[in-house]
């Protein structure tokens, strides 16, 4: 069985560098989840999307690039833009809550 220290997380492109994040705690995913179900109760969900699940967000295209793998993104259906399997962020068209800052990047594996 693999250590936390092993396992991969996810990888995201900021600023045109690679970053690699570990995977967050239960507490975590339990807390994004009761937000998710929060917002689902008070939004309308005809015209608003919550995800909850790892997908591509393009933030910018650059350069540099800036794609992120958000742990909750609240969307507004009509203005949601995808190209080739990843949203890209419109302005003013989203409201995007990324990893908390104490998700810091692991070392470089060598």
């Amino acid at each position: 069985m693999a250590h936390a220290s092993e396992v991969e997380g996810v990888e995201e492109v900021v600023n045109g560098e690679i970053r690699r994040v570990q995977p967050t705690r239960i507490i975590h995913a339990d807390t994004v989840e009761n937000l998710a179900d929060l917002l689902r109760a008070k939004l309308d969900r005809s015209t608003v999307q919550v995800v909850v699940t790892a997908f591509g967000l393009v933030i910018r295209k650059g350069p540099p690039l800036t794609m992120r793998v958000p742990d909750i993104a609240v969307f507004i259906r009509k203005n949601v833009v995808e190209k080739d399997g990843y949203i890209h962020s419109a302005r003013n068209s989203s409201s995007k809550f990324f990893p908390p800052p104490t998700r810091a990047p692991s070392a470089p594996k060598n």
